[in-house]
């Protein structure tokens, strides 16, 4: 948040990050329909695949947002 033009490119290059990321959770949950995890197999897959899905949206923001900005 150093400055306006920094928060408004992260706003909409994580937008589309998400949009994307998004997809992926939507095929991996189509593909747990498909083989059926138990219960309790299931709800820890997909949590761990939300948890991975944000940190891996923060480290590529973080990413864009250095190489954009490398020389200010």
């Amino acid at each position: 948040m150093k400055s306006q033009e920094r928060w408004d490119f992260s706003q909409k290059y994580s937008s589309i990050e998400m949009i994307k990321l998004g997809a992926l959770l939507t095929l991996s949950s189509t593909i747990g329909l498909i083989f059926e995890p138990d219960g309790k197999i299931g709800m820890f897959l997909g949590l761990g695949l939300m948890i991975l899905m944000v940190v891996f949206l923060l480290i590529r923001v973080e990413k864009a947002i250095k190489n954009k900005f490398a020389n200010e």
